[in-house]
C-alpha cells in the first residue's frame, strides 16, 4: 500500500467483519446497511476492502462511509465505494487505498452499505485498514472524561 500518509505516526489496524458476534460474511444481493464499526481511537482510514467468498454476478457496489453519530445518517459522508465485477471469483480481495485523508475518531460509526445489490447474491467479508493517530483524548472536542 503506497504511503501517502508522511508524518502519520501509529501503526496499521483491521476492523474485520470476520470473528464478531454479529459478523462474518454477508449477503450483498440487498440494498442496505450490512455492517457497522465503532472506530476506538482517531484514525485516517488508509484501505478499504471486500473478501469475496462466492463466485459473485457483478454490478454489485458497496459505499462506506463515515457517520458522526453512532446510528444517525445526519453528517454522514463517504469515504468510498467497492464495486464487485463477474471477473471476481472467491477468494478475491477487492479494495480501494485511499488517495486523499480521511479522518475518524473516537466514537464515529463506519457504516458498510450495500448501493447496488448483486442478483446472484454474492457473499463477502469485509474489512477496513486504518492508521491510528496519536492524539490525547482530552484534544478530542466530544470526548468526555469521567468524574
Amino acid at each position: 500500500m503506497a504511503d501517502s500518509f508522511s508524518g502519520l505516526f501509529g501503526p496499521d489496524y483491521g476492523l474485520s467483519t470476520q470473528g464478531t458476534v454479529t459478523g462474518g460474511p454477508f449477503s450483498i444481493a440487498t440494498t442496505g446497511i450490512k455492517y457497522t464499526w465503532i472506530v476506538p481511537f482517531k484514525a485516517y482510514v488508509r484501505r478499504l476492502a471486500l473478501v469475496v467468498t462466492q463466485v459473485p454476478a457483478g454490478g454489485g457496489v458497496v459505499n462506506f462511509t463515515r457517520r458522526v453519530t453512532d446510528g444517525s445518517a445526519t453528517g454522514e459522508t463517504t469515504i468510498g465505494t467497492v464495486k464487485t465485477l463477474s471477473s471476481h471469483v472467491a477468494g478475491n480481495v477487492i479494495y480501494l487505498d485511499l488517495t486523499t485523508t480521511v479522518a475518524v475518531n473516537d466514537g464515529d460509526e463506519i457504516t458498510l452499505t450495500v448501493g447496488t445489490g448483486d442478483a446472484n447474491n454474492t457473499v463477502c467479508a469485509a474489512y477496513v485498514v486504518v492508521r491510528q493517530s496519536p492524539e490525547v483524548a482530552g484534544n478530542i472536542t466530544h470526548m468526555v472524561a469521567t468524574t
